[in-house]
């Protein structure tokens, strides 16, 4: 074999060798996150969102929120406001698991979001969407318990992230998420996420009516979840959703006389 013949040999082998780390390197990558339907999104989402119940004392419930499972070995993200100053704090899961055993992990008092632990593992912990990857204008969904309505969802659009001075004077130092998906009383720590299912925010507050709300990205918070801190929270255990009130049925609503032309 010549000189020349031996070189390409060499090559050859070492472009198969490449490929062959290539072609490796590839089979274990992590896939990538591809669109899912809207009830794909929402069947994905709803068991990472809690119910989180809150009372004055004596199994009097004052306020239900959301939170958001952010770690599988129990450590949720919810607005800071939701278990403020509460005397009983009680978790709900999907599963319908209740944990009247909460503690307080750390705390962003300036962005209004907590961090939380619960006595669990293995839970169904949300990917988290980076905020430079959030698109304007992309689809977005909301899962919370709006007016104690729980594992609810609604649908948007991400309308900007804006510095958060220019939404509420008192404040400044961060950016919200501005989002059209409906919020009500209750959504408050809930999950905004986008059409992989990976969560972009947590619901903090609105502003004039549905269309103007405003979530906490999750990427600026999410250290809070390695908080050193364990402080228990007062137990809810004597805690009780409250029923939402349903329309009356047709069979109860009263009759009317005829008109008769």
């Amino acid at each position: 074999m010549t000189t020349k013949q031996t070189s390409s040999v060499r090559y050859l082998c070492a472009s198969l060798a490449l490929l062959g780390l290539a072609h490796s390197a590839a089979s274990q990558a992590p896939p990538l996150p591809t669109e899912l339907t809207s009830e794909e999104v929402v069947a994905r989402v709803s068991p990472s969102v809690a119910v989180v119940l809150t009372g004055a004392g004596a199994g009097r419930l004052s306020g239900v929120g959301s939170g958001v499972i952010v770690r599988s070995d129990g450590i949720l993200l919810t607005a800071y406001h939701v278990i403020k100053d509460a005397r009983e704090v009680q978790v709900r899961l999907k599963t319908g698991e209740i944990y009247d055993r909460v503690e307080l992990v750390a705390v962003d008092e300036r962005r209004d979001v907590a961090a939380i632990r619960i006595p669990a593992a293995n839970l169904p912990a949300l990917a988290v969407a980076p905020l430079d990857e959030a698109r304007l204008g992309e689809s977005i969904f909301v899962v919370s318990n709006p007016s104690g309505l729980t594992w609810s969802s609604s649908a948007g659009v991400l309308s900007a992230a804006r510095p958060v001075e220019e939404v509420l004077t008192t404040q400044r130092g961060y950016r919200v998420l501005q989002f059209t998906a409906p919020v009500s009383p209750g959504s408050s720590g809930g999950a905004v996420v986008d059409s992989k299912g990976r969560v972009l925010g947590i619901v903090v507050f609105s502003k004039q009516g549905q269309a103007l709300n405003f979530a906490v990205p999750l990427d600026s918070v999410f250290g809070l979840a390695s908080g050193s801190e364990h402080t228990p929270l007062p137990s809810g255990v004597d805690l009780q959703p409250q029923q939402p009130e349903l329309p009356p049925s047709s069979a109860s609503l009263p009759t009317k006389a005829p008109i008769v032309a």
